[in-house]
């Protein structure tokens, strides 16, 4: 698997008491996460005609490509893991490696 198919993201569960809720059944002040949850979560890009297949095609240590990617990738994950939200999203630097490590 090609390196710059991958993203790191750093994702965190929603903490249980979120307080009051908006019309739409959404927290008022927004999600609020749980920071001890935090863990690094590596994404695979799949490619969108063949989604068995990994991208290949796609720089994503381009920032404009990796911005786009982890935009349109960020929905899907969190629709696959109910109660967890992306906090973060790093970009592979061109050897495949991610910048920095965190503290979760």
């Amino acid at each position: 698997m090609p390196p710059s198919a991958l993203l790191l993201f750093i994702v965190c569960q929603a903490l249980a008491n979120q307080g009051p809720l908006d019309v739409n059944g959404w927290p008022a002040d927004g999600v609020k996460l749980n920071q001890g949850s935090c863990r690094n979560e590596i994404v695979e890009m799949l490619d969108q005609a063949d989604p068995e297949r990994i991208s290949s095609g796609a720089d994503f240590s381009n920032p404009t490509v990796c911005a786009r990617m982890a935009m349109s990738e960020t929905a899907h994950w969190q629709e696959m893991h109910p109660g967890w939200y992306v906090q973060r999203v790093k970009c592979p630097h061109p050897d495949g490696t991610f910048p920095g490590d965190t503290p979760v």
